[in-house]
């Protein structure tokens, strides 16, 4: 089983764009975004790998509504079945700012959205946990709330975007793991392979 995983594509060079958007699906078998990936993006991915399974959060800077639009399933709260692993979601940072669609919420909101879900096998956030790879400031604080879930629930992996970090925390028995760009994550000897690289 292998997964596409691809988060903050803002940095990719056009070049980069064109030769990932040439590569063979049958590298992957689910794609996932971790959020803040243009709409121009996800219409093209969604178009050129069709028939894979695409499913993700959103991020800071989308929009509410923008993955039903591009016909990409919306793990945000909603746990499901991926492969044989139970996965969920959550979108958005913490509100550092007043927009009504963007997708911003506050710790004590994030702790009631996390504090509602069943133990998972993947949560998939476009937020780090609070003090694991995350930064000073509001806009990049981590979320308290996937840090209680993970000693609560002990779920085998965390994946997140927004911090444009690629780094590998282990929390108890649970793997925090930052995607920045495009990686393969290959779940049977837990190996990554960079696709799509992303720059600063």
């Amino acid at each position: 089983m292998k997964w596409l995983l691809l988060s903050d594509l803002q940095g990719v060079m056009y070049q980069d764009w064109l030769n990932f958007m040439q590569m063979d699906d049958r590298e992957w078998d689910v794609i996932v975004t971790l959020g803040d990936i243009d709409g121009l993006f996800l219409k093209s991915l969604n178009e050129r790998f069709k028939g894979k399974p695409f499913l993700g959060v959103l991020g800071n800077h989308d929009f509410k509504g923008d993955l039903e639009y591009y016909g990409i399933q919306n793990l945000h709260r909603s746990p499901q079945i991926v492969h044989g692993k139970k996965v969920v979601g959550v979108e958005g940072c913490v509100k550092y700012k007043k927009e009504k669609d963007a997708p911003l919420y506050t710790q004590e909101e994030v702790s009631s959205f996390y504090g509602e879900l069943p133990r998972c096998d993947i949560v998939f956030s476009h937020n780090s946990p609070i003090g694991i790879h995350d930064k000073p400031g509001i806009a990049h604080e981590g979320y308290r709330g996937l840090k209680e879930y993970i000693e609560n629930h002990h779920p085998q992996y965390v994946f997140h975007g927004h911090q444009h970090v690629r780094s590998l925390t282990i929390v108890g028995t649970t793997k925090v793991i930052g995607i920045y760009g495009g990686w393969v994550w290959n779940q049977m000897d837990d190996t990554f392979t960079q696709v799509l690289p992303v720059v600063e």
